[in-house]
């Protein structure tokens, strides 16, 4: 499990599906967003600002 915000900037859970690795590349995560289709699955890198740890920003009541 992990927080993730999606492409409209909304903090939701989602499920680290796979990694990705390679040396030319920075590592991915291929997340799927929790009750959602997979064709909104997506890969992306373990820096990005969009990624949080499970509960961060899905449990605060303060974030709409």
């Amino acid at each position: 499990m992990i927080d993730v915000r999606d492409t409209e900037n909304i903090w939701v859970p989602g499920i680290v599906i796979g990694i990705y690795e390679s040396k030319d590349s920075e590592t991915k995560l291929l997340i799927h967003y929790k009750n959602w289709s997979k064709k909104f699955d997506e890969l992306i890198p373990v820096t990005s600002h969009r990624l949080a740890k499970p509960g961060f920003f899905t449990n605060r009541l303060d974030i709409p």
